[in-house]
């Protein structure tokens, strides 16, 4: 065997950069692997397996239960919605409250549009568990006010039934989520505001050193950018690099390591439905709730989280946008460049493109740069967008110990016509 206690540290991220390489060879691929990998064929014929290794009484079993699960999710990424649903029963007659197999079936239902569905799947959980994720499934199904009483009411019978705490930051979070998706926003300013109380009580934590994991992070970002590439090119479309994906391939050659997301372009004429659809079908990517007409945002297997923004031509330039800013860049055609050992498409020329979204100084990296604040061609399209991501950031400033960033953001709020949201901390 490898002593691992004596890898330097170049060959520790090396290892991390690539995962999937290196797991192969130390042990036969487990299912959560292969669903990574997008192999699915071989995690269904080992999901299959497992299933007929006892019979049907014997479903109680952890790995069999398991197995369910991730058939219905490997025909989920498919598309493949009714068979998806045909396993997730299976689960559901055995553990009638299992929250994986209910945040599933939810998902189904809202991808194929039946909302009130999801909602049913979901509030059959919310007096039976504590899991905070329950409250932002249903936070994105927020649409209307109608729906966000819906949510509130369902907030209401889980205190009573005691399935949720006095108070929970994340749930908080989810909940301010649901006001904002309802444009109520002063009760989202407020909840927000309650939980960078919470997070300004916490004992400062001290600075880690997390560059294993944003090697893996970034490996696993190439994985998921090369396969959004793959899958449109090979269905006739020209999905193009922007933003921070576009800096990192043209100013490094490599993806940025403090990037959060991937951000990928395409021509505002575009058929927005077929690529969904493309994308639904692909076996690599799950669509996410959405409320921004402009920005098609997806999550790959692996959960690197990609934003595919529309371009579209106006007579102040071309534009791409979201809820709370929109950009505007010249009008420009596509190149191809190598990049990652594939071909992508960019903007031509870049260096104009990336010069008008990061300014004169572009080549020069800054790690704390805010898209929203410090693009010069950002074009603000809702004061109480920019308060919420003001809000979002000044917390996650505070968890991070970042005194320059809350300093900022706090300033930010208060010009913003915001209480100062560390004034009840002091």
């Amino acid at each position: 065997m490898v002593n691992t206690a004596f890898r330097t540290r170049a060959d520790q991220l090396r290892l991390i950069d690539e995962p999937v390489r290196l797991l192969d060879k130390w042990r036969p691929p487990s299912r959560a692997l292969l669903l990574r990998q997008g192999n699915h064929g071989e995690l269904r014929e080992l999901c299959h397996q497992q299933l007929n290794r006892r019979g049907r009484l014997n479903l109680w079993n952890g790995r069999q239960e398991k197995a369910l699960l991730y058939l219905a999710l490997s025909h989920y990424y498919r598309g493949e919605y009714g068979e998806s649903r045909r396993w997730l029963a299976q689960i559901q007659e055995i553990r009638p409250y299992d929250t994986n197999a209910r945040y599933l079936a939810a998902d189904i239902a809202r991808v194929q549009g039946q909302l009130h569905e999801a909602w049913s799947q979901l509030e059959i959980l919310v007096p039976r568990t504590r899991r905070p994720k329950t409250w932002l499934y249903m936070a994105q199904l927020v649409d209307s006010r109608e729906a966000l009483e819906r949510l509130r009411n369902n907030y209401r019978r889980a205190s009573a039934s005691d399935s949720v705490p006095p108070f929970h930051p994340a749930i908080a979070q989810y909940l301010a989520t649901g006001h904002q998706r309802a444009g109520d926003y002063a009760k989202a300013f407020e909840l927000w505001r309650q939980v960078i109380t919470h997070t300004a009580k916490r004992p400062k934590p001290g600075r880690t050193n997390t560059s294993i994991a944003t090697a893996f992070r970034t490996g696993g970002a190439a994985v998921a950018l090369k396969d959004i590439n793959r899958v449109l090119r090979s269905n006739g479309t020209k999905p193009f690099l922007v933003s921070g994906t576009l800096l990192g391939c043209v100013r490094e050659a490599r993806l940025l390591a403090h990037d959060n997301d991937i951000d990928i372009g395409l021509m505002g004429d575009t058929d927005e439905q077929a690529i969904s659809r493309i994308l639904s079908v692909s076996g690599h990517f799950h669509l996410l709730p959405r409320r921004a007409g402009d920005c098609l945002r997806v999550k790959h297997l692996n959960g690197i989280a990609i934003d595919v923004f529309l371009h579209y031509e106006d007579g102040k330039g071309v534009w791409h946008g979201g809820t709370k800013a929109r950009w505007y860049n010249s009008p420009f055609g596509l190149i191809e460049r190598p990049f990652l050992g594939e071909r992508f498409w960019i903007p031509d020329p870049p260096e104009r493109y990336l010069e008008e979204n990061y300014g004169h100084n572009w080549c020069t990296p800054v790690v704390n740069f805010d898209s929203t604040l410090d693009t010069p061609n950002a074009e603000i399209r809702s004061q109480e967008e920019l308060i919420i991501h003001a809000y979002k950031k000044l917390n996650g400033a505070l968890l991070q110990n970042d005194d320059g960033s809350v300093t900022r953001y706090r300033e930010l709020l208060m010009n913003l016509n915001q209480p100062d949201p560390l004034f009840m901390h002091r």
